[in-house]
């Protein structure tokens, strides 16, 4: 849908609307046009129905009163005599025209006196025990029979008109009975052939349900009410007349109407298939569907055709505007003439193209001025994409790193410029957002304060042809309008005289000048990080204070220059004595320290001492002279003599001197006994 034109799109939109609105007319006419056609087929069957049954009921008050003529106009003599009642019933042409399964004379005993139709096995039957023969008998009154099968050879169903006949007295003589045979073309045979379209049909049941005709003749006799049967049966019988709908034993829907017989108490009923009753319904919906496509169709291309002519000016405006989109230039102005909201669009198309075209030159001016800047900035610059390409590196850069900027920009290859290999610089960190990498990357960094997002990192690089130079790298993103990083911008600057200066100032201020050794600033951080590391792992650390016996002598009477020539190598012997995780120190003079870190036992301090005065009994030979210069030792043991590094440093001090004291070139370990005299030996 997002590819069709507008032209296209509108036309889809109004025909649905149109057809939308038509369809739901249609649906809501349709709705009451098929509730109104039901009700009428409804009524027109019931009245077919009604119809009908007040046909039959005249067929059988007619009948039944021309039973009862033929009764009255019979001779008395004729109930006594067989032939001449015989020779009466066959002179009765229109009764026998009526009752096509004879004239029956029977005699109010039951037996047969006379008869039209009478088979020689009927004679000696007796039939008083007949329902319309008690039933006569009973009411004294004519009476309409129920149908039953015959006893003739037929064994068709038929049913009974009676009449009784009385004596002078008004006693009953004799029964006079019509006969009509229901599978003739009687007024009841003819119900077979009354059909409702092709498959609708008529029947007749009883009061309780019994079908007494069915064009299905195999059905007679039966019952409509079994356990299956459609609650409308029951109310029929009940005494309900009209029409309803029901669903028969195959299947098929099916429209009923039911009427019930005046004269007999009967009911004649109406079976019509739905689908059949309301085809036309059906019909009418096929042509309205139809006729809605048709109705879809034409508006299609109506509106369509409309809106070409409509949107003609707009299509221009469009193909100028993919035009501008595709980069022409020079494009003439639009002329529309129209003065409708396209023209409206036109002519403020026309002025924002005329604003763009001086919108590109400033921008044009302004991008030219920002390379010139960029570019002849004095501080290395480089400036890298969101795909991490570079896409500036200005002069100073050049100069600095000694990378061509033709070799560079348009490569993601910036990180092999400051490192022996492939890896991310401090703009790809900002670009990646991947600040948990700064530490592996970088030993110093920092946030800035003037940038959001900034980063500040500083270290040694080796840089191609300059060697090993100490630079400073800051980088700030480049963000777009919705705050999204597009880009990064890192300035570098070489900091490596100023870095050189700085290291050689922190060595001065924590080392030795002459040895080279840790001074005492020094010295009491190294110890204080000893003594933090002995308490978390609960080890042991030793502190060795010592004092050189017979360098004054040598100072003072060979000179200066070989008293540092001999401390020099008094702290060689030193360091050779210990690990390279213990600590030689001087404190100034002739005096010297040593840490040791890790002790298991106060037996490793002493071992140290002892191979410390071996070393020193070695003779010392300068400017053709031997000397031999011994030590006094004093040793302090954390945490045995001491949790704090001032309390270690003064018992190793007063152990020293009680050395001294005590002949000098061996070594002590504190106890608590040389306190008091430690003011005296001083």
């Amino acid at each position: 849908m997002k590819h069709l034109s507008l032209k296209v799109k509108m036309t889809f939109i109004v025909s649905l609307t149109i057809a939308a609105i038509f369809s739901i007319m249609s649906f809501f006419t349709f709705r009451y046009f098929e509730k109104e056609f039901r009700k009428t087929i409804d009524q027109h069957q019931f009245s077919m129905v009604s119809a009908v049954a007040g046909q039959l009921d005249s067929k059988l008050v007619a009948a039944q009163d021309q039973i009862v003529a033929v009764a009255q106009a019979m001779n008395p003599g004729c109930l006594t005599d067989a032939q001449m009642a015989e020779n009466y019933l066959r002179s009765q042409v229109a009764a026998l025209k009526t009752f096509d399964n004879g004239l029956t004379l029977f005699s109010k005993s039951g037996k047969i006196l006379a008869g039209t139709l009478v088979e020689r096995h009927m004679w000696e039957k007796n039939f008083s025990h007949r329902e319309y023969f008690q039933e006569t008998v009973r009411t004294r009154q004519p009476y309409i029979s129920r149908p039953f099968t015959s006893v003739q050879a037929h064994e068709h169903p038929i049913i009974m008109l009676t009449t009784p006949i009385v004596d002078s007295a008004g006693n009953i003589a004799a029964i006079l009975v019509g006969s009509l045979d229901l599978s003739k073309n009687n007024f009841f045979g003819t119900l077979a052939h009354d059909r409702f379209g092709r498959n609708g049909h008529l029947y007749l049941f009883g009061q309780d349900g019994t079908l007494l005709f069915h064009p299905n003749g195999d059905l007679i006799f039966s019952s409509i009410i079994t356990a299956n049967s459609p609650p409308l049966f029951k109310r029929v019988c009940a005494g309900f007349e009209g029409s309803g709908e029901y669903t028969d034993t195959r299947g098929r829907h099916m429209l009923s109407s039911f009427k019930r017989l005046q004269a007999t108490g009967w009911v004649l009923a109406s079976e019509f298939p739905k689908v059949e009753a309301y085809a036309p319904i059906a019909r009418i919906k096929l042509y309205l569907l139809g006729g809605m496509v048709g109705f879809l169709g034409l508006s299609m291309v109506m509106i369509y055709f409309c809106l070409s002519r409509l949107t003609k000016p707009l299509r221009k405006i469009t193909e100028h505007a993919r035009q501008v989109a595709k980069g022409a230039t020079d494009l003439p102005p639009l002329h529309i003439q129209a003065r409708d909201e396209i023209g409206v669009l036109a002519g403020t198309f026309n002025h924002m193209l005329a604003r763009l075209e001086m919108q590109k030159a400033t921008i044009y001016e302004q991008k030219e001025f920002a390379e010139t800047l960029l570019k002849n900035s004095a501080s290395p610059v480089f400036v890298i994409d969101k795909a991490h390409t570079v896409i500036a590196w200005n002069q100073a850069c050049e100069e600095l790193t000694g990378m061509p900027a033709s070799q560079i920009i348009g490569t993601d290859q910036h990180g092999r410029v400051f490192y022996e290999e492939q890896r991310p610089c401090l703009a790809d960190i900002v670009i990646d957002e991947d600040y948990e990498n700064l530490s592996t990357l970088f030993d110093k960094y920092s946030g800035t304060q003037l940038v959001q997002g900034g980063l500040q990192a500083e270290g040694w690089r080796n840089i191609r042809n300059k060697g090993q130079r100490y630079l400073i790298f800051r980088v700030a993103p480049i963000r777009n309008k919705l705050g999204q990083v597009v880009a990064a911008i890192e300035t570098l600057e070489d900091y490596t005289d100023r870095e050189e200066a700085e290291t050689k100032m922190r060595h001065l201020a924590h080392f030795d000048h002459l040895t080279g050794l840790p001074n005492r600033a020094l010295l009491f951080d190294r110890l204080q990080q000893g003594l933090s590391e002995a308490g978390r792992y609960g080890q042991a650390l030793a502190l060795l204070f010592l004092d050189l016996n017979g360098f004054k002598g040598i100072n003072d009477g060979l000179g200066h220059d070989v008293g540092d020539k001999a401390l020099v190598e008094v702290a060689h012997r030193l360091q050779d004595c210990v690990r390279d995780c213990d600590t030689v120190a001087r404190m100034g003079g002739d005096e010297f320290t040593v840490i040791l870190t890790r002790v298991e036992e106060s037996a490793d301090a002493t071992v140290i001492a002892q191979r410390i005065l071996e070393a020193l009994a070695k003779p010392l030979c300068y400017a053709g002279q031997s000397f031999i210069l011994g030590a006094s030792i004093g040793i302090s043991i954390y945490p045995e003599h001491g949790m704090d590094a001032d309390t270690l440093v003064k018992n190793a001090d007063t152990a020293m001197y009680d050395v001294k004291a005590e002949g000098k070139n061996q070594f002590r370990i504190f106890a608590e006994t040389m306190v008091a005299g430690q003011e005296g030996l001083r």
